[in-house]
């Protein structure tokens, strides 16, 4: 069961999901003749990253994929100079930009030289314009991607529902609430202008799904939760020894009609949705589309 409770089990989502990846990459090393390739690109050593790369890694693993990491200088000119080289570079099939990077280092414009064929987060401008469009070979972010993928898998209907996400970033909010609206939820976006206005916990009290997307620990209070609300923890963020969510968890269990735990929740879905979207990169590059 991939809801106990009401708390929805992500590793058992994005183990089903692994599951059929696993097969269908098999058939394509098979049509590529050869393993499939990731790169990962990091500018510095960032301790928040180093858990989702350990994830990737072993789950490349797993799929038969053959994982490659390039650590760069931490300046402008070696990051774009990684990306070029990299897109340039047959072998390669997919590549990652290992986020947050140093200061004085944009990833936005790096993203400009990455190519829409080997992008799998979907944050390449050639992706960005085909998600507002709807283009049929779009590649969306893995995040998004894994809540919508939740929403699904736990049958939550979208459509004239009351979505409230929280954060407007532009790996997570922005794609989403974009997503959502194509669905037809009705999406408030609220912000750090929203908290300074003191009308966060109105909007999230009449909200029917909330989405938080911000990385800041238990910001939103179980109290604000409206009763049976689904909600969608995206938050990563680490208190002492342990990782904890946006969300006051046990008390917003208490009143949710469903909730992901963090950690157990959104993670694991968003690091298969990655290798989901390498093998649609891969499958269209065959057809030749």
């Amino acid at each position: 069961m991939v809801i106990e409770g009401n708390v929805i089990n992500g590793r058992l989502i994005a183990e089903e999901i692994a599951q059929s990846l696993e097969r269908a990459f098999e058939e394509l090393r098979k049509d590529l003749g050869r393993a499939p390739v990731l790169l990962g690109i990091e500018s510095g050593i960032n301790p928040q990253s180093q858990a989702y790369i350990r994830a990737q890694q072993r789950l490349c693993q797993r799929l038969g994929i053959e994982y490659k990491h390039r650590q760069v200088r931490p300046y402008q000119e070696d990051l774009n100079s990684a990306v070029k080289m990299a897109c340039r570079d047959e072998t390669i099939d997919g590549i990652i930009l290992h986020t947050p990077f140093p200061e004085g280092v944009d990833v936005y414009d790096a993203l400009r030289f990455l190519s829409p064929d080997k992008d799998v987060e979907g944050m390449s401008p050639y992706h960005i314009y085909g998600m507002f469009f709807r283009q049929e070979d779009t590649i969306y972010p893995p995040t998004p991607r894994a809540v919508m993928r939740i929403l699904d898998r736990c049958d939550v209907s979208l459509r004239g529902k009351e979505c409230v996400v929280i954060g407007e970033g532009a790996v997570v909010g922005r794609p989403l609430a974009l997503m959502l609206l194509q669905r037809g939820a009705t999406v408030t976006v609220c912000h750090l202008a929203t908290s300074e206005r003191g009308l966060l916990a109105e909007h999230i009290s009449r909200a029917e799904i909330v989405i938080s997307a911000v990385g800041k620990a238990r910001l939103i209070k179980g109290d604000w939760i409206r009763e049976s609300a689904v909600v969608i923890d995206v938050g990563i963020n680490v208190v002492g020894s342990k990782i904890v969510g946006d969300v006051e968890f046990e008390t917003a269990r208490a009143r949710a009609g469903l909730i992901t735990p963090v950690p157990g929740g959104v993670g694991p879905v968003t690091t298969v949705m990655l290798m989901e979207n390498l093998y649609l990169l891969l499958k269209r590059r065959l057809e030749g589309r």
